[in-house]
């Protein structure tokens, strides 16, 4: 095991905090270790103000598949920067969720 996965979930987490959102998604295939520490962040950043058609629909899917499986207690910033491509129902869900 490497020193940073001897690291305590926290200060991963605040890790993590410091880098954009799907740096940190990224680092789930680091090792079981990580795969899921990504979802307990209390801020979230998504998605880029120009995008093309196929990355706009990769992040919906991500989304929708992501999203609800967040752990975090409380999400204190979301941030979705989208295009009008979206669907305004499940922007409502993810802001539900």
């Amino acid at each position: 095991m490497d020193r940073m996965s001897e690291l305590a979930d926290e200060l991963l987490i605040k890790i993590l905090m410091l880098v954009p959102t799907k740096v940190a998604v990224s680092t789930s295939i680091l090792s079981k270790r990580w795969e899921y520490l990504w979802m307990w962040l209390p801020k979230l950043e998504y998605g880029h103000r120009q995008t093309s058609p196929s990355e706009s629909k990769r992040l919906e899917c991500f989304l929708e598949r992501n999203l609800p499986l967040h752990r975090a207690p409380v999400i204190k910033t979301l941030r979705l920067h989208l295009d009008s491509d979206f669907k305004s129902e499940n922007i409502k869900m993810w802001v539900v969720i």
